[in-house]
């Protein structure tokens, strides 16, 4: 089996086991790209607190004399309902998976730099698959 025949079957099969709102791929010049969806429930009550700067009335950002110590900081929570889903974007490379790993980014507004730049790369196997 060709490398192209076994990367439309492992698609096939995660097509096959995800809805079309989670996963979908796209041929363009013999490369499969695609983008995995994993959709996060927020619990009940789930709040996120964040820390606010504001300038006191009276004073605006063009105040030539305002200092560090003029700005107000404080701390605001909000109740959180839904968050956006984490998003594995993907391309096959011609010889994946005999040879070449898959090429993946996540992208996720809510994570840290630290927590989506972990990824795990396992040459020669159908990575994909066994990620998802």
């Amino acid at each position: 089996m060709s490398d192209f025949e076994s990367q439309r079957d492992e698609v096939e099969a995660l097509q096959s086991i995800f809805t079309e709102e989670e996963f979908f791929s796209f041929e363009c010049d013999k490369t499969i790209r695609g983008q995995f969806n994993a959709f996060v429930v927020v619990p009940e009550g789930y709040s996120v607190c964040y820390r606010k700067s504001e300038l006191p009335e009276g004073i605006s950002d063009h105040n030539e004399t305002k200092s560090a110590g003029d700005k107000i900081t404080f701390e605001k929570s909000i109740n959180v309902q839904h968050l956006p889903p984490v998003q594995l974007i993907f391309q096959l490379p011609a010889d994946y998976p005999s040879t070449s790993a898959p090429y993946y980014a996540i992208a996720c507004p809510w994570l840290t730099h630290a927590q989506v730049s972990k990824q795990n790369h396992m040459k020669g196997m159908k990575v994909i698959f066994i990620d998802f």
